[in-house]
């Protein structure tokens, strides 16, 4: 994942986590869907370049 500030961090980086969640003021956890119900509780969706392609 990339933040908007440049920093580039592995999805399943805590130290990603973390700094999603600065930014957001809450705690974060990304996980892949896959393994969690989907629910849009919050304003954000993370999108890969990836799954757009697909």
């Amino acid at each position: 994942m990339e933040l908007p500030d440049g920093r580039r961090f592995a999805a399943d980086d805590p130290a990603g986590h973390r700094a999603i969640g600065d930014i957001l003021g809450r705690t974060v956890t990304v996980v892949p869907e896959s393994t969690v119900p989907h629910h849009d509780e919050g304003p954000v969706s993370l999108l890969t370049t990836a799954s757009l392609r697909a």
